[in-house]
């Protein structure tokens, strides 16, 4: 979205993760507000596969994020995170709802902030599984708000690190590593302004780091960049948003108006 959000942005691996990184809570630099942003997904090569709306609102300490996308052949994704912002972020709780063709695995995922309990549904062969895990909650869990968390983190720094709950199809705690890649430019006509590229990936420890790249099954990282300003705005990511997908670019885009509709009136 992405909440990555994009599950926003959403990482996928079928692979243990181990860490022995401590988990620390995100100081909130730039507090999040009301909005409506609108979306594109396309593959690589440029072709359009879904368009999305990325809906916030607030309520005094608490936000509520809904990433929803469509896509060309029916299919949906929908994300709705709650967290509060007051010293530090903190996930409330997180829901996603895959379906349609897209998706060879269509599930729903809840994470549940408080307690730890993440419950995922999932579909495959046409028959429905439920796996339920009780995890220990890190301060720093960025499901659903990985965008805004991205936004509050140091981009300065050799590394960061942040936690996410995947669905593998049973849900796996796995450290999240952002590395800067470096400043890249984009346009607004024939302006160009500066961006932070940030490259996410899901670190491998253990015997899953060993044989991962050895079966092929290394998972990809993603990308992100983000607008830094007084005002730090998502632009686009790249990733893929859910286990067997491929990977899709992310982009704000604005609307467009039929050719009739801004003739001289």
């Amino acid at each position: 979205m992405v909440r990555w959000r994009p599950s926003a942005f959403a990482l996928v691996s079928a692979l243990v993760v181990t860490s022995g990184a401590a988990a620390e809570p995100v100081r909130v630099r730039f507090a999040e507000g009301s909005l409506h942003g609108f979306l594109a997904l396309r593959t690589p090569d440029g072709k359009l596969v879904a368009t999305g709306d990325n809906l916030q609102s607030v309520r005094g300490r608490t936000v509520t994020s809904r990433l929803l996308l469509q896509f060309v052949d029916g299919s949906t994704s929908d994300e709705t995170a709650v967290f509060t912002q007051g010293k530090t972020f903190r996930l409330v709780s997180d829901r996603v709802v895959q379906k349609g063709p897209f998706f060879k695995m269509p599930m729903t995922m809840t994470v549940d902030g408080k307690t730890g309990v993440a419950v995922v549904k999932a579909t495959k062969d046409g028959e429905e599984k439920t796996y339920e895990e009780r995890i220990e909650v890190p301060d720093d869990l960025a499901n659903g708000l990985l965008g805004v968390l991205l936004k509050n983190v140091s981009t300065t720094a050799p590394k960061s690190t942040l936690s996410m709950i995947l669905a593998t199809p049973k849900p796996r705690l796995v450290k999240l590593v952002i590395t800067p890649v470096g400043k890249e430019r984009f346009g607004i006509g024939r302006r160009r302004r500066p961006v932070m590229h940030l490259k996410i990936e899901i670190e491998l420890g253990g015997l899953a780091g060993v044989i991962a790249p050895l079966i092929g099954k290394e998972p990809p990282d993603a990308h992100l960049w983000l607008l830094e300003s007084e005002v730090p705005t998502f632009l686009m990511s790249e990733a893929p948003l859910a286990l067997g997908t491929p990977a899709l670019r992310m982009q704000l885009v604005g609307p467009s108006w039929p050719s009739a509709w801004l003739a001289p009136r």
